[in-house]
């Protein structure tokens, strides 16, 4: 069991997510209208008062083997008072939203596992964005290496990764696909051997440059001014 507090944008989304994946999911939030709009896709929803331990147990969040607490962002006293509730109610595994560095580190004293920064990724996320316009979903790795995902041209159908190199070529590795009959889910890496035939989407990792040149690469495929294999590159 999986719990949520907060039904904001990031909580509402997680919710719905851990759901999907196949785990039951107790959501809580203050708002019923919130509450209502999730209620029929989660396992359970409650409106309730997050700061109120009693209300959380008996909700069944002592029950949960991690939960997210997404409360909103400008009231640093309950977000204080739930982490406390949480924390009794000895959860093995919660994270907690945070809005700035200070309330953070209070949150990490009084015992939250880990602390997000929404806000401060999306930023990032937008940055990143700004500087690649042409990757999709880019998210930094360690090591200065990033994952990106990348609209696989159609040109690209009938070769395999033997015939292309591009771990010699661009110095980046292919880490999933997404075909045709996937269904929107990420896949294993391609067989070496086998052509592309229903590949739609590619996860690849490199560095920054060595992304940003491949996906120019693509883009250069799609609009017809480069060959799938080109010996001088």
């Amino acid at each position: 069991m999986y719990g949520v507090i907060g039904l904001g944008q990031l909580g509402e989304s997680a919710a719905r997510h851990l759901q999907l994946s196949g785990h039951d999911v107790i959501v809580a939030d203050s708002n019923m209208d919130r509450i209502e709009a999730l209620k029929d896709e989660v396992s359970r929803a409650v409106c309730l008062d997050a700061t109120d331990e009693h209300a959380l147990r008996a909700a069944g969040f002592d029950d949960c083997n991690a939960v997210l607490m997404a409360l909103g962002e400008n009231n640093l006293e309950a977000a204080v008072v739930t982490a406390m509730a949480l924390v009794e109610l000895e959860i093995p595994y919660i994270i907690s939203r945070a809005t700035n560095d200070l309330q953070g580190k209070i949150l990490t004293k009084i015992g939250i596992d880990r602390v997000i920064y929404p806000e401060k990724r999306v930023g990032a996320e937008v940055a990143k964005q700004l500087l690649s316009p042409s990757l999709n979903d880019l998210v930094a790795l360690k090591n200065g290496l990033v994952l990106a995902d990348l609209e696989c041209p159609e040109i690209l159908r009938n070769y395999n990764l033997i015939d292309l190199e591009w771990p010699k070529r661009f110095g980046i590795t292919v880490a999933g696909q997404m075909t045709t009959s996937d269904h929107d889910q990420w896949g294993s890496t391609p067989r070496a051997t086998a052509p592309l035939l229903q590949c739609t989407r590619l996860a690849v990792v490199g560095s920054h440059d060595e992304v940003s040149a491949f996906s120019e690469y693509f883009a250069a495929l799609e609009a017809g001014l480069r060959e799938p294999i080109d010996p001088n590159v």
